[in-house]
């Protein structure tokens, strides 16, 4: 979603799944605002079609790539394959001739686009992941370029229709305007596990440099216990989204595998092991259903989170002018096999990607400081000591004595680190880094060390 925690000049190349992030490109900002669609089921079975048509055309252009390496040892250039596969729109214009040449461009541009994250990997020496195959499931989006093949109307109040090359209009839900002097420029259409459909609309916005916020300052520590603790003695509980919903989610995984061996006897062993090779499953109306309840089940857990980090980093956003956080990634908590599920339970990087579009927007500083010995030292003396925490609730300085929730005082040693301050008693020369804040925010208005706010 974001390329950078503050404002930026640098193109931005074309993303494909970024709904409500911010972009800078040249003298303009790039957002994009995801809309609901309601398609009749004529237009539902045609956009399938056309998805089907997607889905071959990606997948053709990686078998030339693949067999083109292999056999030769060539590789076939973006510009080649989208001058091969637009030549045969026009022989085949009942099926390939479908779709508009920008969104042939497009499909040949993402295929690159796996490609060049493929030699990125290996040359950072990560799992390289070779570009797949999509199957029928896996290809559910397709790109327009606005005005080749796509056009957004607007009808009444809160509805607009969509028009689609060959799909016809189709209804909107026009749940929020257009910012003022904005420019559709691309238009993503997809279709979700559950079947719903989506229209994500990617805005070029004049770049507006945002009035620098005047409001107080806070730091910010992540956890397990407390998804997140504030310098002001302000926690937020943990929802546990996954946990919540996996008694359920078994149950239905349970009753998926059942059905599926009943409705496949030949395909298993006497002791109940599948067999190797084979590819011949079939699915009964039940077992389609409880599909469809799963995929009900797991998309309404990523709504839940979603929302939730949205109305978290929009509170945040709106209360503080600093937000000083730990500069972390997630591989530490994901290589951990205890932290793993609630590491991605969170969606901590969720948190970050929103947190550093919504400062930059709205003049909000956000400053990253290192990790390290946060949690270990003493938000009131300032002493190391790694006895100083030996529960994860719990923090009780061996030096001073001062006892404190672990989280909390991490989180006033972020904000100190944050503000750049020498000791942390020393506000009358707490200085932050080219912050916009004023002196007033940075004292002790802004960290209440009772913890009340």
């Amino acid at each position: 979603m974001i390329v950078d925690g503050t404002p930026c000049r640098a193109r931005v190349p074309r993303q494909h799944t970024i709904f409500g992030g911010v972009f800078c490109s040249g003298a303009a900002m790039i957002r994009t605002y995801k809309y609901r669609l309601y398609p009749t089921r004529a237009q539902a079975r045609t956009f399938d079609f056309l998805l089907w048509q997607g889905r071959k055309i990606y997948n053709g252009a990686l078998a030339m790539r693949k067999e083109a390496y292999e056999e030769r040892g060539e590789s076939i250039s973006l510009y080649d394959l989208r001058d091969h596969w637009c030549a045969l729109r026009k022989e085949e214009p009942d099926t390939f001739g479908l779709l508009p040449y920008d969104t042939v461009d497009d499909l040949m541009r993402r295929l690159d686009k796996a490609y060049k994250a493929f030699f990125r990997r290996v040359k950072a020496g990560e799992t390289p992941g070779f570009p797949r195959f999509k199957g029928r499931y896996h290809f559910r989006s397709l790109g327009y370029k606005y005005g080749s093949g796509c056009k957004l109307i607007e009808t009444s109040d809160g509805w607009a229709k969509l028009r689609i090359a060959n799909c016809g209009d189709i209804r909107l839900r026009f749940h929020r305007d257009l910012p003022p002097l904005s420019v559709i420029k691309y238009v993503l259409v997809l279709r979700n596990r559950r079947g719903q459909w989506y229209a994500a609309l990617q805005l070029e916005i004049p770049d507006a440099e945002p009035e620098p916020s005047q409001k107080p300052a806070v730091g910010i520590d992540v956890g397990m216990v407390y998804l997140l603790a504030l310098s002001d003695g302000t926690t937020i509980d943990n929802p546990r989204w996954y946990r919540e919903g996996q008694q359920k989610r078994r149950v239905l995984m349970r009753k998926l595998d059942r059905q599926r061996r009943a409705n496949n006897p030949q395909n298993y062993n006497a002791d109940g092991t599948p067999k190797p090779g084979v590819f011949i499953w079939h699915k009964s109306t039940r077992m389609q259903e409880t599909e469809r309840q799963l995929r009900k089940l797991e998309d309404r857990i990523r709504q839940q989170r979603w929302y939730f980090w949205h109305t978290v980093t929009d509170w945040l956003t709106s209360t503080y002018g600093l937000i000083a956080i730990e500069d972390l990634t997630l591989d530490f908590m994901i290589e951990n096999k205890r932290l793993a599920m609630s590491a991605h339970d969170a969606g901590f990087a969720t948190f970050w990607q929103l947190l550093e579009y919504k400062c930059a927007e709205r003049g909000v500083q956000l400053v990253k400081v290192p990790p390290a010995y946060t949690s270990q030292t003493c938000s009131e003396c300032g002493v190391v000591d790694a006895e100083n925490r030996k529960t994860q609730a719990r923090f009780r300085c061996l030096s001073c004595g001062h006892e404190e929730n672990a989280d909390v005082n991490a989180a006033k040693n972020i904000l100190r680190l944050g503000l750049k301050a020498p000791v942390p008693g020393a506000r009358d020369e707490t200085q932050a880094s080219g912050s916009n804040v004023s002196r007033e925010a940075q004292n002790g208005d802004a960290v209440a060390t009772d913890g009340s706010r």
